[in-house]
């Protein structure tokens, strides 16, 4: 098994916990409390598979099935890109909401498990990846 380099997170040394306060306890804000951080190599390998496992497509060529990832969530595209109410603007009806933008807006795919397994055969053991064993069961 693959996994993207890391390192103990310098801020709280790989426990995941920094400074207590009333709002949010002692989560370290550098990991996010997880404890690690990516490394630089780790980071680049990362950005390598988000740019294969979720490709960009302009608004303005989406069709109806679409998947986007659009901050972080998903929108499945139901109605293809239309004239807008904004001048210069197109809409693009979602599952849940209409996006009125211009149509050179770039957006992401959303991961599927097919570009998922691609984006991972192409970093695969490439610098900022390190195979790990996997876990062996105990009888």
């Amino acid at each position: 098994m693959w996994i993207i380099e890391t390192v103990d997170c310098s801020r709280c040394g790989g426990c995941g916990e920094y400074s207590w306060n009333a709002m949010t306890g002692s989560r370290c804000f550098k990991c996010n409390g997880s404890g690690k951080q990516e490394t630089a190599a780790g980071a680049d390998a990362r950005k390598r598979y988000n740019e294969i496992a979720r490709p960009e497509i302009l608004a303005s060529e989406v069709a109806v099935g679409t998947k986007l990832r659009i901050t972080g969530s998903v929108y499945e595209v139901v109605e293809a890109p239309a004239p807008s109410t904004h001048p210069g603007r197109i809409a693009v009806r979602t599952n849940s909401t209409t996006f009125h933008v211009p149509p050179d807006t770039v957006w992401n795919l959303a991961k599927t498990p097919e570009s998922h397994r691609a984006a991972w055969d192409a970093i695969r053991g490439t610098r900022g990846t390190v195979e790990v064993p996997d876990k062996v069961e105990a009888v």
